[in-house]
């Protein structure tokens, strides 16, 4: 709601608490300080049902007056899925794949990304089991949908080959139109299996140059966080030359460049030794500080963290003390 002289009201309706349930306690409280502080009011347990206007209909009746509204939705799988298809699907119409990424009961129909609802084993698709409750805990998120196309790739190249493979061996019409002979040779292939995982990194930026981070069930926040997150992101985009093509964007990025060079390989190396001999009291109490600028060591830590499960635990348990 917009007041005039840049006085702003704020308020955020959610039918659950998302920030919770996508970030983990940790997270969500130290998010939700931040929005108390900046006096954004929270609606929970409630959603909207239709908008008039400058008026919001909320599920429990009551109203909100808004001169602004920003609609923020999550992952829904599209209708058509379940309608239009025989392609099994859960409950909530996400596609059912094996491991593979092969659709149940459609070994030719791969699906990866927000659609796809990976099952654990194939034992399981094939008892027909109750499968909503045995989906693999694959959020839909990004950073599991990009991981999924590494195998989607080779599975999708070898069941290339082995449907041209079976057409061109195939004796008969039938065959060479998809019937049994390359179901067959689908069935028969050694395809990988897409194995999420354990956990992903997931930074949120508050907005003014500082930023939540989490993983493995602990939280941090800081300028550090939110360098990093920009860090992440901004090489993120420099993967695709296109968007670098104009001279506005070429000197932005030589500009990225040069602020980042700390961030060099030398930095890098410079972090994981300092980290290699880092006790796990002194990496917790690292991780807690809100008021570092310099992303390199925090990272490092997370590194080590990642490949050294007893680090991990150390370090977890001395930032939950």
């Amino acid at each position: 709601k917009l007041f005039g002289e840049g006085r702003v009201e704020v308020t955020m309706v959610s039918v659950k608490d998302s920030l919770k349930e996508e970030f983990g306690d940790a997270a969500a409280r130290r998010v939700k300080m931040q929005m108390e502080r900046r006096g954004i009011k929270t609606v929970y347990g409630e959603r909207v049902d239709s908008f008039a206007e400058e008026t919001l209909l909320l599920s429990n009746g009551s109203t909100l007056n808004y001169d602004i509204a920003l609609l923020s939705t999550g992952a829904a799988a599209a209708p058509w899925l379940r309608s239009s298809t025989d392609l099994a699907t859960s409950s909530s119409g996400f596609l059912l794949v094996h491991p593979t990424l092969q659709c149940v009961g459609h070994p030719h129909v791969f699906a990866a990304g927000d659609c796809a609802g990976p099952l654990p084993n194939d034992d399981v698709a094939a008892a027909g089991e109750a499968v909503d409750a045995l989906l693999r805990n694959v959020p839909k998120a990004g950073v599991y949908a990009v991981r999924q196309a590494a195998t989607l790739r080779r599975n999708v190249v070898a069941a290339c080959k082995a449907i041209a493979g079976a057409a061109a061996a195939a004796d008969d019409e039938e065959k060479k139109g998809g019937g049994a002979g390359v179901k067959e040779a689908l069935k028969a292939l050694d395809l990988d299996d897409y194995v999420p995982q354990r956990g992903f990194l997931s930074l949120l930026s508050l907005g003014n140059k500082s930023a939540v981070g989490t993983k493995w069930g602990v939280a941090f926040e800081g300028p550090w966080v939110w360098k990093l997150k920009d860090h992440i992101d901004q090489s993120w985009m420099r993967q695709f030359p296109a968007l670098a093509s104009t001279p506005a964007a070429a000197a932005a990025r030589a500009k990225l460049v040069a602020d980042m060079a700390s961030g060099g390989d030398s930095a890098v190396s410079a972090a994981a030794r300092e980290v290699a001999g880092m006790d796990a009291e002194k990496a917790a109490a690292l991780m807690r500080d809100t008021e570092a600028e310099d992303y390199m060591v925090p990272l490092a830590v997370l590194d080590r963290m990642r490949d050294e499960d007893g680090f991990r635990e150390a370090v977890v348990k001395g930032m939950a003390d």
